[in-house]
């Protein structure tokens, strides 16, 4: 088997929160602002305001706010606490329900 192919199973078995806590420790010494998110269709809008101009709705991952939580998370913790940042408007998904947004690092709160 290849390193790559190694590497890619590795990936395949993290849980979510494990998947983006590797993510932004191998991304953190990287120039620019790197994150990750998830897209779904979602052409009629359901669950909005309005639909969204391209059918798509595209929520970042955030990971947990240091300032609100001292212990260690279950490494399988889904991502099922929504916000959107009050500083960037960035739509955010979560482990946790007090969340830093990864685009300009404020604190964001969940439901």
């Amino acid at each position: 088997m290849s390193d790559r192919q190694t590497v890619i199973d590795y990936l395949k078995g993290l849980g979510e929160m494990e998947l983006l806590e590797l993510f932004h420790a191998a991304m953190k010494d990287r120039p620019g602002n790197w994150f990750i998110g998830v897209g779904n269709h979602n052409q009629e809008g359901e669950g909005r305001i309005a639909a969204s101009p391209t059918g798509w709705d595209v929520k970042l991952l955030a990971p947990h706010d240091p300032a609100d939580y001292d212990g260690p998370w279950e490494a399988s913790a889904p991502f099922v606490r929504e916000a959107s940042c009050l500083t960037c408007q960035a739509d955010l998904i979560s482990y946790a329900k007090h969340m830093k947004c990864p685009v300009c690092g404020s604190s964001a709160y969940g439901h």
